[in-house]
């Protein structure tokens, strides 16, 4: 984890919060003298003050010169509280056939410029790449899902702004729960299909909609008690 080219210290945070996300099993944070450095007024950014993960004053505990390493170590032992309820990654599968259809998505010059794409346009692809995955996520630009086997999943807002996003999941639960914060949210069933020939192949998921402040994350597992009554 270099903390060079960086201009805020919650951007730091977030790329050891990836890092731990991903379940790599070794990392390193370097180096030395800019961890052992005291930051400055100009590393903290303009949404310090707002409710993100990146708590500026729970980081600095008094401290009179709090440095680099300081916000390593406090992003560590934050994702320590969580860290048992996540299992391994998941991924969605990729399967080759030998007969099928083949989907060919134009990459920009600029990759940047993906964070462009509409919404509409990222949901339609996820509907192809993601059918069967067991969490989806749906909303703006710079929001991340990482999904585990145990059916815990993460969704981190890289912007600067609140995000309004969808989880929509397989099963039946009908709640999650947020085990940052504590709060449990109430999904909602999928309408029935009717005789609409469109809705044919259509996936049962369970939608949840939930505002993710600035750059900050969000830790959710399915509430087991809420399963029996789900359907």
């Amino acid at each position: 984890m270099d903390n060079y080219s960086l201009r805020h210290l919650d951007r730091y945070a977030e790329q050891i919060g990836d890092t731990l996300f991903a379940k790599a099993r070794e990392f390193t944070v370097f180096e030395w003298s800019a961890m052992t450095r005291p930051f400055e007024t100009g590393d903290r950014a303009e949404w310090e003050k707002l409710p993100t993960t990146f708590n500026f004053s729970e980081m600095t505990n008094g401290a009179s010169a709090p440095t680099w390493a300081r916000v390593a170590g406090y992003s560590l032992a934050k994702a320590d509280k969580f860290w048992a309820s996540l299992a391994i990654p998941s991924v969605s599968p990729v399967i080759v056939h030998s007969r099928g259809i083949l989907y060919v998505w134009t990459m920009p010059d600029n990759f940047t410029d993906l964070y462009a794409l509409p919404s509409k346009a990222t949901r339609a692809i996820k509907n192809y790449v993601m059918r069967g995955f067991p969490v989806r996520l749906d909303g703006p630009a710079q929001a991340a899902l990482f999904a585990y086997d145990n059916g815990a999943f993460i969704v981190q807002n890289y912007s600067a702004t609140a995000a309004d996003v969808k989880i929509s999941t397989l099963g039946n639960s009908t709640k999650l729960k947020n085990i940052v914060t504590g709060e449990m949210i109430e999904g909602t069933l999928p309408p029935p299909h009717g005789w609409n020939w469109r809705n044919k192949n259509s996936e049962d998921r369970i939608s949840f909609v939930t505002r993710l402040p600035p750059h900050s994350y969000s830790v959710f597992v399915p509430d087991k008690a809420a399963q029996a009554n789900a359907r």
